[in-house]
Order: structure tokens, then C-alpha cells, then sequence
């Protein structure tokens, strides 16, 4: 498969990448749709994220696509389910995760790769932070799923309400 490979800052290589084969709990995703966003920006200008990812590494982490293979154990979804992969899971076991605030888990894997055309999902996001995609939502909108967390997120935060 064609994969976008961050090589260091600003330097990106579309490159032939093996696809990998699910193994218990993961699943095969088929890139439908990737978006980019202003991480992604500065991840590539600045080669790397000391969190996130080291380079070299497939890039990218917003995506919607299809399931293409599921590994042993997976029940809760099936070949050519259309699905989101949030980039990112917590553990929910530490502090912060038992206190509701899992984005500072201790803990916390990320998933790179939606630049790729097919992309393998780690059983922790498997379990955690993979959705089926609703009927009519498109690819392209349910990958922005992880950044209109954020906002709705940012929104509880400041305590908004009403019309």
C-alpha cells in the first residue's frame, strides 16, 4: 500500500508500505477519508511530537473508513462496517480516567497513520475509541469526529448553555 511517511520537519515521502494483518482484538481499517489539522501542521514542521509519534512513522491521525479485517475476539464490528478511529486511547483505569477525564490519562496511545490507504487498529482503540460511522454521515464528516469532540469538550469546559 501508498503511505505519506513523516521523515523529520517538513519532510514527507509517499512511500510502498507493507499492510499489516489484524492480530487478536485489532482491526484492518480502509482509509475512506483523512482530514488535517492544525497538529498535523505543526507536527510537520516540526518533524515529530515528543507524545504523539517519532519519526520515521506513517502520518496523519483524523480518519473514517471501512473495516477490511477483523483479528480474533472482535464481535463489535464486521467487515465493511463504515467506522471512526479516534486518535487517541486512554487506558480507563488510572486517576484521571476513573475521575471522567480521560484525555489526561496517564496512559494515553495515540494512532498515526490515516495518510495511509489502509491503517491497523490497536485492540485498546479497537475497545475504546472506534464508532460505527450513523447511515448518511459521510466518510468525509465522521472523520472530524475527534475535532468536534474537542470543541463540544471545550464548550462543557467554559459552561455554555442555551440557545
Amino acid at each position: 500500500m501508498r503511505g505519506a511517511v513523516l521523515l523529520g520537519p517538513e519532510r514527507i515521502e509517499i512511500r510502498e508500505v507493507p499492510v499489516g494483518r489484524p492480530g487478536p482484538g485489532e482491526i484492518l481499517l480502509s482509509v475512506e477519508a483523512a482530514t488535517t489539522c492544525g497538529t498535523d501542521v505543526k507536527v510537520y514542521l516540526r518533524g515529530g511530537h515528543p507524545r504523539m509519534l517519532q519519526v520515521p512513522t506513517l502520518f496523519g491521525h483524523e480518519m473514517a473508513g471501512r473495516v477490511a479485517a477483523v483479528g480474533d475476539g472482535v464481535t463489535a464490528f464486521s467487515i465493511e462496517d463504515a467506522v471512526v478511529v479516534v486518535n487517541s486511547a486512554s487506558c480507563g483505569v488510572c486517576g484521571p480516567c476513573q475521575e471522567e477525564r480521560e484525555n489526561l490519562c496517564e496512559d494515553l496511545q495515540y494512532i498515526n497513520g490515516a495518510y495511509a490507504e489502509f491503517l491497523l487498529v490497536p485492540e485498546r482503540f479497537v475497545q475504546r475509541n472506534t464508532h460505527l460511522i450513523p447511515e448518511g454521515l459521510s466518510f468525509e464528516k465522521a472523520a472530524l469526529t475527534e475535532p468536534l469532540g474537542c470543541v463540544i469538550h471545550g464548550v462543557n469546559a467554559c459552561g455554555l448553555s442555551g440557545p
